[in-house]
């Protein structure tokens, strides 16, 4: 039998890094090695009401049925737009597509908008799997700069000296991760402007808008402005902690006669796929109707976390840090220890059993960067960054 031979588009993905060699040999060794850097609700103790869960799913199998709408059931189309609704935001079910997730949101964009070899611009930092979503799509990712000095905003400059013709999207997060910043209201309406001067589209991933700790209304792209093509990106996983639910969603609005054509295509190829499970979609309608108090709990919790975080980092003179804005996670530099981010990294692991991401795996600009979230339970938290800062002040 001949050897698989791997696609080019697999083969640029990385193998396993040093940071992950040394938290596997610690494993082995017996170590208890907190992952700080915890992306999943679920993990870090935020589960949605069963009962809820239990009434809202098991309810297709009483009278389970497949007629599979490319879109999305209608129902579950409305539910997303009666949930935008709500926070002033006008959606219309015929221009939402539910996806499987995120991920495929992104992946089914770029498929959209590129030919091979194009290009969207996407923020730095930024959350490394941009990069392997863009790779199997065999497009490019070309960056623009988010400002530190700017509370990590966007940079204009940036995003205007990087536009030329093969740019065919701008990609947005927020709030973003992994620096917690939420573009303003100021910066939004000049990336419309650009945007809609190019003729290219605006993809905001909004992923987690319900978690804004400046009790300010979340400034909404599509909402605020007026670009000419925008793409709105949720879903579950955030938004009440049900990544194993794997439904996400992509709204569709601006000019009729740019939206209608994008809905065609989405749905096409959302036909060749139907991923996302009806017995989920069924539940949507349930689960946003009985979990708005869960909704409300879970972003007090997530806000009180965040300040504890920066209460205690705030601490130590030899941290620097921009307070998030919303999000679940806090980009940090550092004075001391003199090391680079991956050395940085192992030797925090090796001496306080605590893995945090370095700031290379973001595409930071620069050295001395660590990055966390705050996720974890209150006690755990608060053991974790005293740890920290014993490590650094000890060196």
């Amino acid at each position: 039998m001949k050897s698989i031979v791997e696609s080019d588009k697999l083969s640029r993905m990385e193998s396993i890094n040093k940071i992950e060699a040394a938290y596997r040999t610690l494993q082995k060794q017996g170590q208890n090695i907190l992952k700080l850097y915890a992306a999943n609700p679920v993990e870090c103790g935020f589960k949605f009401p069963p009962e809820i869960l239990k009434s809202a799913y098991l309810k297709y199998f009483d009278q389970p049925h497949y007629t599979p709408d490319p879109k999305g059931l209608l129902k579950a189309r409305q539910a997303i737009s009666h949930y935008y609704e709500e926070r002033k935001f006008l959606v219309s079910p015929a221009n939402t597509l539910i996806t499987a997730g995120t991920s495929e949101s992104f992946f089914y964009l770029f498929k959209l908008l590129c030919q091979p070899g194009d290009s969207v611009l996407a923020p730095i930092p930024s959350y490394p799997l941009f990069e392997s979503i863009a790779g199997l799509a065999d497009i490019k990712l070309e960056p623009y700069e988010l400002n530190a000095q700017d509370n990590w905003q966007a940079d204009i400059h940036s995003i205007r000296e990087n536009l030329h013709p093969k740019i065919k999207a701008i990609v947005l997060i927020s709030p973003h991760n992994p620096t917690g910043s939420v573009i303003s209201a100021e910066k939004l309406a000049e990336i419309t402007f650009l945007a809609n001067q190019h003729g290219i589209p605006i993809i905001c991933d909004e992923v987690f808008s319900e978690f804004i700790f400046n009790h300010q209304p979340y400034p909404r792209i599509a909402q605020i402005t007026s670009p000419n093509l925008c793409f709105t990106l949720n879903g579950l996983s955030k938004l009440f902690a049900l990544p194993a639910f794997k439904l996400g969603w992509i709204t569709v609005t601006g000019q009729k006669n740019l939206v209608d054509p994008a809905m065609d295509q989405l749905e096409h190829m959302a036909d060749t796929f139907l991923t996302c499970h009806t017995a989920i979609q069924e539940s949507l309608p349930e689960l946003f109707e009985k979990g708005k108090d869960f909704l409300g709990e879970y972003k007090r919790e997530i806000t009180t976390r965040a300040k504890l975080t920066t209460d205690i980092l705030d601490t130590c003179p030899f941290l620097d840090f921009v307070r998030p804005a919303g999000g679940f996670y806090l980009s940090f530099t550092y004075q001391k220890p003199d090391l680079p981010d991956e050395e940085f990294v192992i030797s925090l692991m090796k001496q306080k059993n605590i893995f945090i991401h370095p700031g290379y795996f973001f595409d930071f600009t620069e050295d001395n960067y660590g990055v966390i979230s705050f996720l974890h339970p209150p006690e755990i938290l608060q053991t974790a960054f005293h740890q920290i800062i014993d490590f650094i002040e000890s060196h």
